[in-house]
């Protein structure tokens, strides 16, 4: 039997950190994917205090809560989930789970990357078209709209690709802070969030600026889809940071996941 990957054994782990999940974090997904019929019943009760008549929130309104209820989980699942790990009394039978740091780095990968953003979005998207279908809401559901969106110069982003690998990515990134911070975890995760971002952002601004331009043959092959060349450019940086992103995280978490010995 392998000692760095047997399937059986990342099962049980995988197991065990969905059963761990469901257990600390469970309420609070089941609020954030009600969220829908929350927004719509609260809207429509201070009308009716307000103006003496029912009415309902406009496709905007469950866009910008859509996106509270996204960043919401973002903060919250990660250090729900694993932020234990750094508690040297809470963390000892993870610690001493029968696995590799493989299988558990996979297992907590898969867990907060893959199967909760995947459950909360689509719960979420399928409540709201629920909360527009039965005639609660105005507007189409949020999952109807454009896969696209562009701007002042038309380029077009595809919106629900970029917006769940975002999702994924700031899942891990917070999951990093849960599992690397002992105490103040959200707080200090977002410090340092803030800390990237005022070192990046002025590097991206002056890439913008420089007329940079990209030949096609060095593309990632999925952005080779876009045939403008200002839609190819931004698109092959916007996926090329992804990338970027994703290993590091995947690195900075696997060798964090190394050290948890207590």
């Amino acid at each position: 039997m392998s000692s760095i990957f047997n399937f059986n054994r990342f099962a049980k782990v995988l197991d065990y950190d969905i059963k761990r999940s469901v257990q600390n974090y469970g309420l609070a997904m089941i609020i954030l994917i009600m969220m829908p019929y929350i927004h719509t019943l609260l809207v429509g009760m201070f009308s009716l205090v307000i103006d003496g008549v029912w009415r309902s929130p406009s496709a905007t309104s469950r866009w910008i809560m859509f996106g509270m209820a996204c960043f919401l989980f973002v903060l919250s699942y990660g250090v729900s989930s694993y932020g234990y790990l750094t508690d040297k009394k809470a963390s000892s039978d993870y610690v001493l789970l029968p696995a590799s740091v493989t299988e558990k780095f996979l297992s907590m990968v898969l867990n907060c990357a893959l199967i909760a953003p995947i459950v909360f979005a689509a719960a979420y998207l399928l409540n709201d078209w629920v909360v527009v279908k039965t005639g609660l809401a105005a507007g189409n559901g949020i999952v109807t709209g454009s896969s696209f969106i562009n701007g002042d110069n038309d380029v077009y982003v595809n919106i629900w690709e970029i917006g769940f690998i975002s999702l994924s990515i700031n899942t891990l990134f917070f999951l990093l802070g849960a599992i690397f911070f002992a105490k103040r975890k959200v707080s200090m995760t977002l410090l340092v969030l803030l800390g990237l971002l005022i070192l990046i952002i002025p590097v991206v601004i002056a890439i913008a600026k420089s007329g940079l331009s990209i030949d096609r043959d060095v593309v990632p092959p999925f952005c080779s889809r876009y045939s403008d060349d200002i839609d190819l450019l931004v698109n092959s940086f916007i996926y090329i940071s992804i990338i970027v992103e994703y290993i590091l995280l995947l690195v900075l978490i696997f060798f964090r996941i190394k050290t948890i010995k207590h």
